[in-house]
């Protein structure tokens, strides 16, 4: 399902010269790469926004469409995968969370292959693409920084396809298990929140093989399933199995 994005009230608020951003969203912005960035800069960059709402489950935008915006994460969890023409299957090959930056590439190159997806409810500052790309080129260190971030996902994506190419499907899952997990204050510390059909997509394969592997998984007691997911018992038994075959981190 496409997403509807709901507005919410997220003003900028002009002080001198300079346009002063929302507390939640300054504060997003300094939780990844644009914390390099004064805030004179980070206002340059991202005052043209505004903070939208999607639900869970929405689809920001598809693969080959052109996104119209670059968005800063401010609450919330999506992934970015391609999907297999005619197949039906998906490869997820991003995990994205609050600071993090999505459709930078696609805003200075044009479409990809990449489909955008959210896990749970998120809030999203959304900058024009074109306010974006003056913003960038307004500023040298600015401009850098997103040379950097286009950078790091090639690289990261180079990563991932060695990753997927190589591993087993045990050493995918067990990736994107670690890739979802959620922290919590009491036992199980940490737990997967997605469904068996999900996480098969998510590691490019069918239900019944990964059924096959996640049952090895709980045999193996690094696993277990339940109603709010699954738990993850021995992180770091998981994080050995997924670093046979992709890098952490």
């Amino acid at each position: 399902m496409m997403a509807f994005w709901l507005e919410t009230p997220g003003w900028v608020i002009i002080y001198g010269c300079m346009a002063i951003l929302p507390e939640s969203v300054d504060r997003a912005a300094s939780m990844g790469r644009l914390a390099k960035l004064n805030a004179k800069q980070r206002s340059a960059l991202l005052s043209p926004g505004r903070l939208s709402e999607v639900a869970t489950g929405q689809l920001l935008y598809m693969a080959e469409d052109r996104p119209q915006f670059v968005g800063l994460i401010v609450e919330g969890f999506l992934r970015v995968f391609i999907a297999g023409a005619g197949s039906g299957r998906e490869n997820t090959i991003r995990y994205v969370r609050p600071g993090d930056l999505l459709g930078v590439v696609a805003a200075l190159s044009g479409p990809s292959a990449t489909s955008v997806q959210t896990l749970r409810d998120s809030l999203i500052w959304r900058v024009d693409g074109a306010a974006f790309r003056r913003g960038a080129q307004s500023d040298i260190q600015i401009a850098w920084l997103m040379a950097e971030e286009c950078a790091h996902r090639v690289a990261a994506l180079v990563d991932e396809i060695v990753g997927s190419a190589f591993a087993t499907v045990r050493q995918r899952i067990a990736h994107h298990l670690l890739h979802m997990a959620q922290s919590r204050s009491s036992p199980p510390y940490l737990v997967a929140r997605i469904t068996q059909t999900d996480l098969a997509n998510a590691a490019g394969t069918v239900r019944e093989v990964s059924v096959r592997e996640l049952r090895a998984l709980r045999t193996g007691g690094l696993i277990r399933s339940g109603r709010e997911g699954i738990a993850i018992l021995d992180p770091d038994g998981l994080q050995r199995i997924a670093t046979e075959a992709f890098k952490p981190g």
